[in-house]
């Protein structure tokens, strides 16, 4: 692996594999997608986790199917092919540079556990809404029979989509159906059991779990195919029923 520096800004480097050209990968876009947008994302996350922010970080575009991964310090790859939409590429720097926060922030979402994995997800989904479905995954859980709880319990992998499935449906939960600001969500944490749980007993939500699966059955029968309901792609169906008297009067 030969590592390139294609350009830098204040705060990150980027380089790619020079294996990427001899395999016709398009670098220049790629590279110069997370270029464009780096700066920006960084600030807007740092919002959502109460203003802190990391050091410098370098993303290396590496030979791959696409996804990302990341030191939890400084460092995340992507990897990419022919097939990777420039646009797209952001998305994954977002969630990669999501979960370096975490670290940094020491609250309790543990990247590779599932209420981190979720967090990583539903960051790209506030920040890019209109490609939400490409960190979607509330229907693994949805038409799983019965639906495991995964709200006071945590999965110590971030591979198990129905795990972090439910997660992230319960995140969106919290914020658009209970109408919680994500910088409380997020600075909230869950520094003792790393359940969301924990988070939503410190936010003051008693019987979390319950309500909530109480809610999606109500909206989403056990045993029915979710698909027949709502576009796979959505993690944020909320809000249901009467809007709570400090919820906002516009919903876009």
């Amino acid at each position: 692996m030969s590592m390139i520096l294609f350009g830098q800004t204040a705060n990150f480097s980027v380089y790619y594999d020079s294996v990427l050209q001899s395999q016709g990968v398009n670098v220049n876009a790629l590279a110069q997608s997370v270029l464009d947008y780096c700066e920006y994302d960084r600030r807007r996350l740092s919002l959502l986790f109460g203003n802190i922010l990391p050091g410098a970080v370098t993303v290396n575009l590496i030979s791959g199917g696409g996804g990302g991964s990341n030191n939890l310090v400084d460092t995340i790859w992507c990897k990419v092919s022919t097939n990777t939409n420039a646009a797209f590429l952001p998305d994954v720097v977002v969630a990669e540079l999501g979960e370096i926060l975490m670290n940094l922030q020491g609250h309790g979402w543990i990247a590779y556990y599932s209420n981190g994995e979720a967090l990583s997800r539903v960051l790209v989904q506030i920040l890019y809404p209109s490609r939400a479905w490409l960190a979607a995954s509330g229907t693994d859980w949805l038409n799983t029979n019965p639906r495991a709880d995964w709200i006071d319990n945590v999965e110590n992998t971030d591979q198990d989509y129905v795990s972090f499935g439910c997660a992230s449906l319960f995140l969106n939960y919290l914020a658009y159906q209970l109408n919680y600001r994500w910088p409380d969500i997020i600075g909230t944490g869950a520094q003792n059991t790393n359940t969301l749980n924990e988070t939503a007993m410190a936010l003051g939500i008693q019987n979390a779990y319950h309500n909530f699966s109480t809610q999606m059955a109500t909206q989403f029968p056990v045993g029915t195919n979710v698909q027949g309901y709502i576009p796979s792609w959505i993690d944020d169906p909320f809000p249901y029923g009467a809007i709570p008297p400090n919820g906002p009067q516009l919903y876009l």
